[in-house]
C-alpha cells in the first residue's frame, strides 16, 4: 500500500521543521494548510515533538510527518462534524496513538461516495447507499460516506488484503522542493511490520443520537530502522532527497529532479488519496525508479546506497511471484462479459492457488463444470458459460485474453483492449500502447513492457502464450524498440522538442525504468528504419541521426505547404496610402519627434507588407502599436474580408485582444475555435482532423502567437480554408510554448532567411506611456523597464544600451523600475508586504482595506468592504510573479504569505460561518475550498481548459455553456448569504467577464485531483504569458533551473506602470541571463521548415556559480549567431568582425575577446563587443547598429564619454593612438569586410 506524507526538512524524525516557513510544499495537504500555524513553528523550529504540549503540535503529526520517529506519538482525532453540528456533538475525540516507526493509513477514496460504493460493489461488501443515515437531512449532500456500519466495512475491506511482514509499504509525497511539477515522489520503501485495530469514536454517556462514527486514522509500523554501523537505514530505504538538496547547495551544476525517484505516471491513482493499494507491477515499477534514483545519487553522495539497493533487488523478486502471470485477469474478465464481478472472481480464484502458478487451467475447468467456482466467487451465468465454450476453441483468441491478463489495466482499458483485434494484439501488444497514447487514461508503455518483459521468477516459469510473435521472446525486438522511442519521443515534447539527435535519445533510452535494458544506439536506431516508420521518422547518419515523432513529420508538412502555398499567392496590390491611414488615427505631433515619424513609418510598412501577403507576422514588443496596426488592417474589409475570425492561446489574451480591437463577440481562444472536431478537452489535445469540415474564415489573426505550439498551429491551419489570409501576432523573444516546437519563431526565421522577410511587419519602436492618461509623452524608450527587458530580449542593441546594468546593479529606483533585494526565505515574507505597501500606498493599519481595495471591493452603507458584481475588473491591477512555483520563494509560499499576513480575516470569517449552528441566522460564506483555502475575497486563476455555466447579472439569468479557459484571473465573489444554511457553491466572476459569474462545487478543489482554480496573488511568469498587470511584483531566486533569457524578458514586459524586482543575493548573477546559453527558445530541438542543426554550447567565461545549472547543452544553430571560434555574438555583423579576428588570431597576430567587461569603477557591469590585444596594446571595439532612435543615440554619446573620461577616445586616421575602435552600419550601409581587415591590419601593423 501507499502512504502519503508531507514533505519534511529533517527526514520526519519525530521534529517540528528545521525552517518550517520555508517549506511550503507540506502545504499540498489540505490538513496542514488549514492548521499549521506558521509562526508557532518557526518558534519551535527543530524541537522535539515529544517535547510539545499538545496545542503545540504540528497538524503534520497527523498526516505521518514522524515515520522515520522512534519514539511513539499520539494526537487526537476529532469527528469534523462534532465541531459544529449539533447532531454530533455526542461524538468525542479519540486519541490514536502512532507507534515508534509507524504511521497512519487513510483511504481516502474508499470514504468518498462517489468511489466507495462502487468499491463495495466490485467486492460485494456490505456497504450501500440504503445504509447511510437519513437525518440530519444535509448529510445526503455530503461527499463522504456517513454510515458507521459502511465505514467499517470498507475501512476493514481496505487492510485486509494487507500481510504483516509481507506487504510493501511505500511512502510518498505529492509535493516536494525537488522539483516543480505534480509527478509523486517516492519517498521510501519498508515491510508492513503490524496494522492496528481500527477505533470507534467515544461518546458522551447518556446520549440518545444513532449516529456513530469510525476512526479512520488506523495507525501501522514498518520495518525500517536504523542501521547500527553503517549508516542510513535496514529493512528497507529512505531516499536521502534532504542530503541532496543540501549537497546541490555547493553542485549547482545539478538538477534535484534527476536524484528523484518518481511514481510511474500511469500509477498516479495508486498513489493518491491518501493511502492505496498498489499493483505489484506498479509497485515494482516505482522501485525500480528508485534503484536507478540511487545509483545517480551514488555519483554526489555516499552512503548505504548498495545495500538499499541489494534490498531492492530482493523486494523485486518477491513482488514477481507474488504477481504472477495473471495480474489483470479480473478486469479482462469483467471486460469479457458485461455484469460479471472479475475482480472478486480472481481473488477468489487466488486463495486456492499457489504463488505464481498459471491460474487459466483452473479456469477453464471451472467455466465447463469439471470443477466447482472457489467460496467467495460471484455467480456464473449460463451465458457466460456458453460464451466461453464458443472463446475456448479458438485459440488466437484465448491466447489474446492471457496476454491481456499479464497486463495491470483498468477495466476502461482492458475494453478498450479487446478492441484491438487478436492478431494485432498477439503480433504486437505494444500497440495496447501506441494505438491508446491519446485517451485520458491511456495505457502506458511501463504496463505493456512490465506484462510482456517481467521479472525472471514470472517470465521463466510462463513464457508468452503460442500464439504471439516470435519476435517477442527476444527483449530487443522491434516492436518494443519502437514503442521506447515512441515513450521516449512524447516525453521530450515536455521539454519542447519535436525531434532528438541520438545523442540525447540514447540517454533518455538508457534513463527509462525497466526490468530489461533497451539497446537505442544508432547502429540499432538505424537497422530499424523500416520498422519505426511511419509512426517514428529516422533521418540523417551516425552522429547525425536524428528521430522524430510521425505526427510531427506530418504537422510540419502541413504548416510548411500552408506557408509557402501563400506565399506564392501574389495579392494584387492595393493602392492604400498606409501613412495617412496611421496620421489619421493619432493626435497630430510636432516635426521635430523623429522617434514617432518612425514609428508611424514602421506601422505604415507593417500594414504594407501584412496586406501584400497571404501569410503574415506582425511582430514586436510589447507597447510598439501592434494592436494600433490589427485595428487599421481590420477596417480594410478589402483585404481581410468580411469573415474575420480573432484568436488567441489563453482566455485572458483572448480578453485583452477583444478589447483592444474592440471586437469582443469575434474573439476566440483556439481552443474553442477548434472544438470538438480538433481539440479534446479531457486531455487538452490538439490534433489534426483530414475529415473534419473546415471552417469559414477570410482572414485568420492569432495573437500572442509565441504561445503556439506545433500540434495548436497545424490544427489551426487544418481547419481554415487554403485561401484563408493568415496572420500571427506576437513577440518571438518571449517565452516558447509550453509544449512541442516554437512555430511562430520558425515561421519568422523563415520569411526572413528564405523570402526576404515576406509578409514580416516588425515594430521596433516603443510608444506605450508610463500613465496612458498622462500629456506627459516621455518616449517608452526612456523608461528604465523597457531598457531593462531589451537587455534579455535577444535582440542586437546598440552599444549604448548596457548603460541600464549600471542602475541595477546600484539598485537606483525609478518610477518604473524599483529593485529591492532579499536573502533568505524569512526575508521574502516581511519584503513582499512592504513592497505591497508602497505600491498601494498604504499605511501598515490601512494596509488590508487598501489590498481589498485594489482587488475590487467597494465600501456598502455601512461602510464595510464588500467584493461586488464587476469588482474582478479590478483584479490586474497588480500581480506578484514567481520563476518556480513549489521551491521556497515560489508561488505557492508567496500566496500562503499573502493570504496568512494579508488575507486571514476572510478566511476566518469563511471559516466561523461554516462551523456556526445551522439553527441562528448568520452571516454566511462559501466554506474555504482546496488546500490554498480560497475563501470569499480571494484571487484565483483558472488553471484547467473547461466548460461552465454563467449566471448572469443583466438580464438576471443562467446563460449557455461558455469556455473558461487556462490562465483567466477573477475574484472569488460568493456565495453568501444571511441565514441558517451554508452557501453550497464558490462564485467566480473573471476579468474581462465582470458582468456574470461562474459556480464551482466542492469536488471542483479536490486535493488530488487537478483543481479548476488556484490562489493567484502570486502566479508563475508562465501562467502570465498572455497577460498585462498594471504594476509587477518580480520574485527571482538565485537557483532555479527554471530561469531563462525569455523568462525574463517575459517578465519583464507584464507590467504598464512599474515593475519591482525583489531578487535574491546580489543582482549580478542575473545579468548573465542575458547570455544565448540561457535561451530556451534556442534550445529546443525542431525542424520546421528546415533542418536541425543542434550544436553543443561553448559556455562563456565568468558565468555565475548560482546558474551554472541553468544554462543548455545544446542549441538550435539557425537561431544563434555562432563564431568560428564558438562563441555567440548578437548580430550578423558582430559575426563577421569576430571572423575575421579569429583569422588573425589563427595565425599568432592578435588575441580577442567576445564581450569583455569594461574594468571601469563608473562603467561597472557594462560591455564592449571586442577586445583586441596585440604588440602589448589593447583596444576596445563596439560595433553600432542603426542609432534611429534619439534615446539610442544619447545613451550611446554617454558610453563614449564613458570611454572616453577612462582613456580610451576614438581611433580614426586623424588619432591613430585612439583605442577606441567604433565601426557602423545603417539603412544604407552594410559591413565591409575589406574594410574591417584593413582596420585591424592598420591597428596591428602588416
Amino acid at each position: 500500500m501507499s502512504i502519503r506524507v508531507p514533505w519534511h526538512d529533517r527526514g520526519w524524525d519525530g521534529h517540528v521543521c528545521n525552517d518550517p516557513i520555508a517549506n511550503s510544499s507540506c502545504l499540498a495537504l489540505k490538513l496542514i494548510a488549514e492548521n499549521r500555524d506558521d509562526v508557532l513553528e518557526a518558534r519551535l523550529h527543530d524541537e522535539a515533538f515529544d517535547d510539545l504540549a499538545p496545542d503545540e503540535r504540528p497538524p503534520c503529526l497527523r498526516s505521518s510527518a514522524s515515520f522515520m520517529s522512534a519514539n511513539a506519538h499520539m494526537f487526537d482525532s476529532v469527528m469534523a462534524y462534532s465541531k459544529w453540528s449539533p447532531d454530533h456533538t455526542h461524538i468525542l475525540k479519540q486519541t490514536v496513538r502512532v507507534p515508534a516507526w509507524g504511521a497512519v493509513s487513510i483511504p481516502y477514496r474508499w470514504m468518498l461516495k462517489e468511489s466507495g460504493f462502487e468499491i463495495a460493489e466490485n467486492l460485494e461488501l456490505d456497504a450501500s447507499r440504503e445504509r447511510e443515515p437519513s437525518s440530519p437531512a444535509w448529510l445526503e449532500d455530503t461527499s463522504w460516506i456517513q454510515g458507521f456500519d459502511n465505514q467499517e466495512a470498507l475501512l476493514n475491506a481496505f487492510t485486509a488484503p494487507l500481510i504483516e511482514n509481507e506487504s510493501l509499504v511505500l511512502f510518498y509525497a505529492t509535493r516536494t522542493p525537488l522539483c516543480d511539477d505534480e509527478r509523486r515522489v517516492l519517498l521510501g520503501a519498508a515491510l508492513l511490520q503490524k496494522k492496528h485495530d481500527l477505533t470507534e469514536y467515544p461518546y458522551k454517556e447518556g446520549h440518545k443520537s444513532p449516529l456513530r462514527a469510525m476512526v479512520w486514522e488506523r495507525p501501522i509500523q514498518h520495518s525500517l530502522r536504523p542501521a547500527q554501523q553503517s549508516g542510513g537505514v535496514t529493512g528497507g530505504f529512505v531516499m536521502p532527497y534532504q542530503a541532496v538538496l543540501g549537497e546541490l547547495e555547493r553542485r549547482q551544476d545539478r538538477d534535484a529532479a534527476e536524484f528523484v525517484a518518481f511514481v510511474p505516471d500511469d500509477a498516479r491513482a495508486q498513489f493518491s488519496y491518501g493511502s492505496e493499494h498498489v499493483w505489484h507491477g506498479a509497485a515494482a515499477a516505482s522501485l525500480i525508479s528508485a534503484r536507478g534514483a540511487l545509483e545517480r545519487i551514488s555519483e554526489i553522495l555516499s552512503g548505504p546506497w548498495e545495500r538499499y539497493i541489494a534490498w531492492i533487488d530482493e523486494r523485486l523478486g518477491r513482488l514477481w511471484a507474488m504477481q504472477g502471470p495473471a495480474p489483470g485477469l479480473g478486469v479482462v474478465l469483467s471486460a469479457l462479459h458485461d455484469g460479471f464481478n472479475g475482480t472478486l472472481f480472481a481473488m477468489a480464484l487466488a486463495d486456492e492457488l499457489e504463488e505464481n502458478v498459471d491460474p487459466w487451467p483452473l479456469i477453464d475447468a471451472i467455466m465447463t463444470d469439471k470443477r466447482k467456482a472457489p467460496v467467495g466467487a460471484p455467480y456464473i451465468t449460463g451465458m457466460m458459460k456458453k460464451r466461453w465454450a464458443k472463446l475456448r476453441d479458438k485459440v488466437p483468441e484465448m491466447d489474446r485474453l492471457r496476454l491481456l491478463s499479464r497486463l495491470e489495466l483498468t477495466r476502461d482499458q482492458a475494453i478498450r483492449a479487446l478492441g484491438l483485434g487478436a492478431d494485432e494484439t498477439l503480433g504486437n501488444p505494444f500497440l495496447l500502447y501506441e494505438d491508446d497514447r491519446t485517451a485520458p487514461d491511456a495505457i502506458s508503455f511501463g504496463t505493456v513492457d512490465r506484462g510482456i518483459y517481467p521479472g525472471k521468477e514470472v517470465s521463466s516459469a510462463h513464457p508468452l502464450p503460442p500464439s504471439c510473435s516470435k519476435s517477442l521472446a527476444e527483449y530487443d525486438n522491434q516492436y518494443r524498440l519502437r514503442a521506447a522511442a515512441i515513450k521516449i519521443l512524447e516525453d521530450s515534447t515536455d521539454q519542447g522538442h519535436t525531434l532528438l539527435p541520438i545523442t540525447q535519445f540514447g540517454e533518455a533510452a538508457a534513463a527509462l525504468a525497466t526490468i530489461h535494458p533497451l539497446p537505442l544506439d544508432a547502429d540499432i536506431v538505424d537497422l530499424c528504419r523500416e520498422d519505426f516508420a511511419p509512426k517514428v521518422d529516422v533521418q540523417g547518419d551516425d552522429e547525425k541521426l536524428t528521430l522524430q515523432l510521425g505526427r510531427y513529420v506530418t504537422s510540419g508538412k502541413i504548416i510548411s505547404r500552408a506557408v509557402d502555398e501563400r506565399l506564392k499567392v501574389k495579392d494584387a496590390a492595393a493602392q492604400i496610402n498606409w501613412r495617412t491611414l496611421v496620421d489619421d488615427k493619432f493626435k497630430a505631433y510636432p516635426a521635430t519627434d523623429l522617434d514617432e515619424n518612425r514609428a508611424r513609418d514602421e506601422k505604415a510598412a507593417a500594414l504594407s507588407r501584412l496586406g501584400a501577403s497571404r501569410i503574415g507576422v506582425l511582430i514586436g514588443p510589447a507597447g510598439t502599436g501592434k494592436t494600433s496596426v490589427l485595428q487599421l488592417l481590420l477596417g480594410r474589409t478589402d483585404i481581410v474580408g468580411t469573415r474575420v475570425r480573432l484568436l488567441a492561446p489563453t482566455g485572458k489574451a483572448r480578453v485583452r485582444l477583444g478589447k483592444e480591437t474592440g471586437q469582443h463577440g469575434n474573439v476566440q481562444t483556439i481552443a474553442q475555435f477548434l472544438l470538438p472536431h480538433r481539440y479534446d478537452p479531457d486531455t487538452g489535445r490538439y490534433f489534426i482532423n483530414p475529415e473534419a469540415p473546415k471552417v469559414e474564415a477570410t482572414t485568420c489573426i492569432i495573437d500572442e502567437s509565441s504561445m503556439l505550439t506545433e500540434d495548436m498551429l497545424a490544427a489551426m491551419i487544418e481547419a481554415i480554408p487554403q485561401n484563408c489570409r493568415l496572420i500571427l501576432v506576437g513577440d518571438p523573444y518571449q517565452l516558447p510554448p509550453i509544449g512541442a516546437g516554437c512555430p511562430f519563431v520558425d515561421i519568422i526565421e523563415h520569411l526572413k532567411r528564405s523570402h526576404d522577410s515576406q509578409g514580416v511587419g516588425e515594430l521596433t519602436t516603443p510608444r506605450r506611456q508610463a500613465d496612458t492618461d498622462s500629456e506627459d509623452r516621455t518616449p517608452a524608450l526612456a523608461r528604465s523597464d523597457v531598457q531593462l527587458a531589451a537587455i534579455f530580449s535577444g535582440r542586437d542593441l546598440p552599444p549604448g544600451e548596457d548603460e541600464i546594468i549600471m542602475q541595477a546593479l546600484q539598485g537606483e529606483d525609478d518610477e518604473t523600475v524599483k529593485y529591492r533585494r532579499w536573502d533568505t526565505v524569512a526575508d521574502l515574507s516581511e519584503l513582499i508586504e512592504s513592497v505591497i505597501a508602497e505600491e498601494l500606498g498604504a499605511k501598515p493599519d490601512e494596509l488590508i482595506d487598501k489590498l481589498e481595495e485594489s482587488l475590487g471591493a467597494t465600501r456598502n452603507g455601512k461602510g464595510y468592504l464588500n467584493f461586488n458584481k464587476g469588482c474582478a475588473d479590478k483584479a490586474e491591477g497588480w500581480q506578484i510573479l514567481s520563476v518556480n512555483r513549489n521551491t521556497p520563494g515560489g508561488s505557492t509560499f508567496i500566496n500562503r504569505r499573502v493570504k496568512e499576513r494579508l488575507r486571514q480575516k476572510r478566511l476566518e470569517d469563511a471559516v466561523n460561518s461554516a462551523r456556526a449552528p445551522r439553527y441562528l441566522d448568520w452571516m454566511r460564506f462559501a466554506e474555504p475550498r482546496g488546500a490554498e483555502q480560497i475563501a470569499y475575497g480571494d484571487k484565483v486563476i483558472c488553471v484547467r481548459n473547461h466548460r461552465r455555466r454563467p449566471w448572469l447579472y443583466n438580464p438576471a439569468g443562467q446563460g449557455d455553456l461558455e469556455f473558461v479557459a487556462n490562465g483567466e484571473i477573477g475574484m472569488i465573489t460568493g456565495q453568501t448569504k444571511y441565514g441558517k444554511s451554508q452557501p453550497g457553491f464558490t462564485h467566480l466572476e473573471l476579468s474581462g467577464r465582470a458582468d456574470r459569474n461562474f459556480s464551482f462545487r466542492r469536488s471542483d478543489f479536490s486535493e488530488d485531483g487537478s483543481p479548476y482554480l488556484e490562489l493567484a496573488y502570486a502566479i508563475t511568469v508562465h501562467k502570465a504569458q498572455g497577460s498585462e498587470f498594471g504594476s509587477v511584483i518580480l520574485v527571482l531566486p538565485a537557483h532555479s533551473r527554471l530561469v531563462s533569457r525569455e523568462m525574463l524578458y517575459t517578465a519583464l514586459t507584464r507590467q504598464k506602470k512599474r515593475i519591482w524586482i525583489l531578487h535574491q543575493g546580489p543582482f549580478d548573477a542575473f545579468l548573465s541571463l542575458r547570455q544565448y546559453v540561457y535561451s530556451d527558445i534556442a534550445a529546443r530541438l525542431t525542424n520546421l521548415l528546415r533542418k536541425a542543426r543542434p550544436e553543443p554550447v561553448r559556455l562563456p567565461p565568468e558565468l555565475p556559480r548560482s546558474l551554472s545549472g541553468s544554462q543548455r547543452a545544446f542549441l538550435e544553430e539557425r537561431l544563434i549567431h555562432r563564431t568560428l571560434r564558438g562563441e555567440m555574438v548578437s548580430s550578423k555583423n558582430e559575426l563577421a568582425i569576430a571572423n575575421i579576428l579569429y583569422g588573425f588570431e589563427k595565425e599568432g597576430r592578435l588575441s580577442y575577446q567576445v564581450e569583455p567587461r569594461l574594468p571601469f569603477d563608473d562603467g561597472r557591469g557594462r560591455w564592449a563587443d571586442f577586445l583586441i590585444e596585440a604588440n602589448g596594446k589593447s583596444w576596445y571595439w563596439e560595433h553600432c547598429g542603426m542609432l534611429s532612435d534619439e534615446q539610442y543615440r544619447k545613451r550611446w554619446a554617454r558610453k563614449q564619454d564613458l570611454y572616453e573620461a577612462n582613456g580610451f577616445v576614438t581611433y580614426s586616421d586623424k588619432n591613430p593612438d585612439g583605442r577606441l575602435i567604433i565601426t557602423e552600419d545603417g539603412p544604407q550601409q552594410g559591413l565591409d569586410s575589406q574594410t574591417i581587415e584593413q582596420l585591424v591590419l592598420d591597428l596591428i601593423g602588416t
